[in-house]
């Protein structure tokens, strides 16, 4: 049985990141969240409390070759926004 920390707060922030690939290469789409957590535990030398960082990917899509935005009706195909 292993022993739980409870978390007294959190920070959570969202990336997203684009890869377009080439003729060749698939195009991807990814979307991490980051957690800065503070723990209910204490550091004994410095008395502060202890932090924690985790990292979670929330979204990840691989685009088929062929398949760009331009052919979803993205702003691309359109010419940026009206």
């Amino acid at each position: 049985m292993g022993f739980v920390t409870r978390v007294l707060a959190q920070a959570v922030s969202y990336f997203v990141g684009l890869d377009l690939g080439q003729s060749q290469d698939h195009s991807a789409l990814a979307v991490v969240e980051r957690a800065d957590l503070t723990l209910d535990e204490i550091d004994h030398v410095t008395y502060e409390r202890l932090t924690e960082r985790r990292y979670r990917v929330r979204f990840l899509e691989r685009v088929a070759l062929g398949d760009a935005v331009s052919k979803r009706g993205g702003a691309g195909a359109r010419g940026g926004s009206d």
